[in-house]
């Protein structure tokens, strides 16, 4: 059983000009009972796009192109007890005293949710009135002091310590295509593909200190 509660301010807006520039933007504040108590986390979000096939009088070949480009964050939070140091109780008991084990990783006191950043840039095209089109989209993203956990000494009693830290940056490219080969009163029929290709995933840093994070450890054995 877990109880959890979330609440937002969220801001947005939209400005255009002749139906050809636009300009997005958006803002919003998350309260979520994970958090620490008084704490909040910001996300922002910035776009603009320009449809140039407006100025374009000739529309037999490129029916439709727009421009677009956005800067934006999303919100990573933190878990229900993400904060909280838990104990496991045990199946077995002592003495008729249920068996309680101590947690081997502790959340860090400053530990809280983060951003992650965005951008991308893109083009959009429908040629041949709207029979082929394709979309092709650039995007660039980085995490940055995300909760993990960090490997400590085991001298300290416990293992790991839950806290934000380390850097990931990624790149990748999007690209869809449709084709409408068909077309008919009653009758249409839409080929869509897609493809993706991540173009870099590095981990920029971790925490002072630390080179590695083990994600996943376990032994192997045999019998005969």
């Amino acid at each position: 059983y877990q109880a959890y509660k979330q609440r937002a301010l969220f801001v947005t807006g939209t400005v255009g000009y002749k139906s050809t520039f636009y300009l997005d933007g958006s803002y919003r504040q998350d309260y979520t009972s994970a958090e620490p108590t008084g704490t909040h986390i910001s996300a922002y979000s910035v776009g603009a796009s320009f449809v140039f096939s407006d100025y374009i009088k000739d529309k037999s070949i490129l029916s439709y192109g727009k421009l677009r480009a956005s800067s934006g964050q999303v919100v990573e939070a933190l878990l229900p007890y993400d904060l909280n140091v838990l104990y496991t109780p045990a199946a077995q008991q002592f003495n008729g005293n249920f068996i309680m084990s101590e947690p081997n990783t502790i959340p860090s006191p400053t530990l809280r949710g983060s951003t992650n950043n965005e951008k991308e840039i893109g083009i959009e095209t429908r040629w041949l009135k709207n029979r082929i089109g394709f979309i092709f989209t650039y995007w660039d993203r980085t995490n940055i002091n995300f909760p993990v956990n960090v490997n400590v000494t085991q001298t300290s009693g416990i293992q790991a310590v839950k806290t934000n830290a380390g850097e990931i940056a990624k790149t990748g490219i999007d690209i869809q295509f449709f084709a409408v080969p068909v077309k008919k009163d009653n009758f249409e029929w839409t080929i869509n593909a897609a493809w993706g290709r991540l173009l870099k995933n590095e981990v920029v840093a971790i925490a002072p200190g630390i080179d590695r994070i083990v994600t996943a450890s376990g032994a192997f054995s045999t019998t005969s």
